[in-house]
């Protein structure tokens, strides 16, 4: 038996299929889909005796085999998406086939490093799977984890969360008990493989980034039940991204454009407040600007008459969080020229010219 074989043949039976109209990735000249190795018809599935590698998300049967119906988000993952080949099966094929080179040199690595450390976790207990591919949340792809738990929301009270690292992710802890899930494991706690004697895997409602109206409408019911408060509006927000990745993917004027900003009423988000924080001010705003990053994320909490104003590099464009499903229906997205780090300026007298 070829595993790399037998699962390129079960990629090529199953996964070739798109929908386009629910996809918010665009980072070439068309729109990617959402491809799945899971039938539309399975929702959710109940795994027994898996081990789990805590760094890649790989989960495996009690053979070593790759569960494949898991193996979604590490093989359609980016960069296979950003490489702009869906539309030629040989460049697809060669991608996909790099990525099982690295997922099968993963699971000898899992196999050895198991069987040299056996550790199971406790057979009295449910656990769910919420871990991401990279071994770490990025911001903006939270949620694609979070909504494994859909599948299951009615039956989360004695569940314990498998995660993955949650770095520099604040409160963490509340965006899980918007799901309704009270307790997880602190990855930094596990050892890097480890066998799951019951676990709950949910798939993805939703195209990544994005949310199913009934996925969306519970998680917000979450967030609301943890923070309801009175709606004052009003609120007019910049998104700073400056120092998440410096010198990259930020905004070559924006001291000048903070300025600006300042002087007619905006109030400055750097992506370090507090969940409850991040909560009022999206909740109550009218009117939030930003470059395209992870912080429009927030704009799930918008209400349906905030008006949105993205600015996306020419060279990485991306709809995502303009499809994302939110109750905010005035969303305006602008592509603007940009560096080779897609650094851009944002026109003040454009802008001026927007807020008028």
């Amino acid at each position: 038996m070829n595993l790399k074989n037998d699962l390129l043949d079960f990629i090529k039976l199953s996964s070739y299929k798109s929908d386009i109209t629910n996809s918010g990735m665009e980072v070439t000249s068309f729109e990617k889909s959402k491809f799945s190795l899971v039938p539309k018809t399975a929702k959710f599935f109940v795994f027994e005796n898996v081990i789990v590698d805590r760094k890649t998300g790989v989960i495996l049967n009690s053979n070593f085999a790759p569960i494949l119906e898991t193996l979604d988000e590490m093989l359609f993952w980016n960069p296979t998406l950003n490489l702009g080949i869906l539309g030629c099966n040989k460049l697809f094929e060669d991608a996909i086939s790099r990525k099982l080179d690295k997922l099968l040199d993963n699971i000898n690595e899992i196999r050895e490093g198991y069987l040299d450390k056996p550790f199971t976790l406790d057979s009295n207990i449910n656990y769910i799977y919420l871990m991401h591919a990279f071994g770490w949340y990025p911001y903006g792809h939270l949620h694609d984890s979070i909504q494994r738990a859909f599948w299951f929301r009615d039956n989360l009270e004695n569940t314990v969360a498998i995660c993955s690292k949650t770095r520099k992710l604040v409160d963490f802890e509340l965006h899980l008990q918007a799901a309704g899930i009270k307790s997880y494991i602190d990855p930094n706690t596990l050892p890097r493989f480890f066998k799951v004697p019951k676990m709950l895997y949910g798939t993805n409602p939703a195209a990544l980034t994005s949310f199913i109206p009934e996925s969306y409408n519970w998680l917000i019911d979450g967030y609301n039940s943890l923070f309801r408060q009175e709606v004052t509006t009003n609120k007019r927000i910049y998104l700073s991204r400056n120092h998440v990745k410096t010198g990259k993917r930020g905004v070559i004027n924006e001291a000048e454009l903070i300025a600006f900003l300042r002087n007619r009423g905006f109030i400055i988000f750097y992506g370090s407040e507090s969940l409850k924080t991040t909560y009022t001010l999206f909740s109550n705003a009218d009117l939030v600007i930003s470059s395209h990053g992870s912080a429009l994320v927030n704009t799930i909490f918008c209400q349906n008459y905030c008006r949105i104003v993205e600015f996306c590099p020419d060279n990485r464009v991306d709809l995502s969080f303009k499809k994302k499903f939110k109750r905010a229906e005035n969303y305006e997205h602008y592509v603007v020229k940009s560096d080779s780090d897609y650094n851009i300026n944002i026109e003040l007298d454009f802008l001026a010219a927007l807020l008028e």
